[in-house]
């Protein structure tokens, strides 16, 4: 998939969420550039001004066996709806933290799997990949923050 087709695919998935009043830009960064490099995606946000970074680490740099079920799509829709939980985003490595990704990663699934051409190809009953260790840093005061 190219730039220009994902952040297409980001548009759609921003008005499927509705979340068109957030400017979200779309990056894709070799690991050794990226923020977090322990991740598919990432996502950095100044809430304050509803701008949104989502990065990508360049697929060379992915391990095909470390993220067997996830795709592109999954990871920005995941990156997506940590704009609708960002004001209440737990301290990281909690159970509140733990119980957050699982849930953000489960609903990721479920939507992208919903769309008419992935139920063809998951025959409408596969949820997604199982829930990923995901790395978190809450902003400090005036700081963007970091999710994955």
């Amino acid at each position: 998939m190219s730039l220009d087709e994902l952040v297409g695919l980001c548009a759609d998935w921003q008005q499927r969420l509705r979340l068109q009043d957030w400017n979200v830009e779309i990056a894709v960064k070799r690991k050794l550039d990226a923020t977090r490099d322990d991740c598919m995606a990432y996502i950095e946000v100044m809430e304050d001004k509803k701008h949104a970074r989502i990065t990508f680490i360049d697929p060379v740099d992915l391990d095909p066996e470390g993220w067997p079920q996830e795709t592109l799509e999954r990871s920005l829709v995941h990156e997506l709806l940590h704009l609708h939980v960002w004001p209440f985003n737990p301290k990281e490595n909690t159970p509140r933290w733990t119980a957050m990704e699982q849930a953000v990663h489960a609903l990721a699934g479920a939507l992208v799997d919903m769309k008419p051409q992935n139920r063809a190809s998951t025959g409408g009953t596969e949820l997604g990949a199982e829930a990923h260790e995901a790395a978190l840093v809450l902003p400090e005061d005036g700081d963007e923050g970091v999710v994955e």
